[in-house]
């Protein structure tokens, strides 16, 4: 069935139709949405990356969007393929080859809800769709209520680095969806003001900075050990660093709630047994 529309997140029409029994999706965002909607168990193919839910990691791995296999793509006889949209020649592919394709852009809190929206119209789930986005805002809502009292704190979002050391550093700039999180949260991205979703940071830059708050993603076998060279960052000093190497941060998926809440306990609640806020990922002293 060839494609009707390239949904978009971005403002086109959704097309509806009978696709969506046999489902691939090329993205971890895109598997836990489907999950979320509880339409898991028409998924026939996944990305390389996913890792939730558990259950997903049974179906077969068909590549990511930078090196898709094409072929195992086309033998799960897909009637939906659903793509990142920032990737137009797989998009193009896949249509050549009459698979119908859907394309959804996860950036942003606003992309999330626009693709929440475009599969629950598409795998007949609309009132689960409208269901979990009420809950996403009623969950951020929440936390941005616990915060709304706190100092804005300066924080760093690392989202890759040299491992062993604080080099080639890559931060989360104003564009990222990390960044809308911390401000849920009571954060002030450090880089909040640089229209980009990510940057190279260098040393000065990073001094220049002065993160009360670093988070980490970097998947370091030396952990956080290497910023004991920046010793004058305050957030080294005070030991406020924290390993955010768990996939949830870093996909823009229904899961989000769970990552504002980890940022608020490190960022004003200090390990406070707040009701609905859990702990955060491995926070360690230098």
């Amino acid at each position: 069935m060839m494609c009707l529309a390239i949904a978009a997140c971005g403002g086109r029409p959704v097309a509806p139709g009978n696709g969506g029994r046999r489902v691939v999706a090329i993205a971890p965002s895109l598997v836990e949405i489907v999950y979320a909607l509880g339409r898991g168990d028409r998924l026939v193919g996944i990305d390389s990356f996913t890792s939730f839910p558990p259950e997903a990691r049974r179906l077969p791995r068909v590549g990511g969007l930078v090196d898709p296999n094409f072929e195992l793509v086309l033998s799960l006889r897909p009637d939906l393929v659903v793509i990142e949209s920032d990737h137009e020649r797989l998009s193009s592919r896949l249509r050549r080859a009459g698979v119908d394709t859907l394309a959804l852009r996860c950036q942003s809190l606003g992309d999330l809800d626009r693709a929440i929206a475009a599969l629950g119209e598409r795998l007949d789930a609309r009132e689960r769709a409208r269901s979990l986005a009420a809950r996403i805002h009623d969950e951020l809502a929440a936390v941005r209520s616990a915060a709304k009292d706190g100092r804005p704190v300066r924080l760093l979002y690392v989202i890759d680095r040299q491992p062993g050391a604080i080099r080639d550093v890559w931060a989360a700039g104003g564009r990222s969806f990390l960044g809308e999180i911390a401000r849920v949260a009571g954060g002030d991205n450090v880089f909040g003001d640089v229209d980009r979703g990510a940057l190279p940071v260098s040393t000065e830059l990073l001094l220049a900075s002065a993160p009360e708050v670093i988070f980490d993603a970097t998947r370091d076998p030396a952990g956080l050990e290497p910023w004991k060279a920046l010793g004058a960052l305050p957030a080294v000093a005070t030991g406020r660093l924290v390993d955010s190497s768990d996939p949830i941060f870093t996909i823009p998926g229904p899961r989000v709630p769970e990552v504002a809440r980890r940022m608020l306990r490190v960022l004003h609640l200090s390990g406070s047994a707040t009701p609905g806020v859990s702990s955060p990922g491995h926070a360690r002293s230098p």
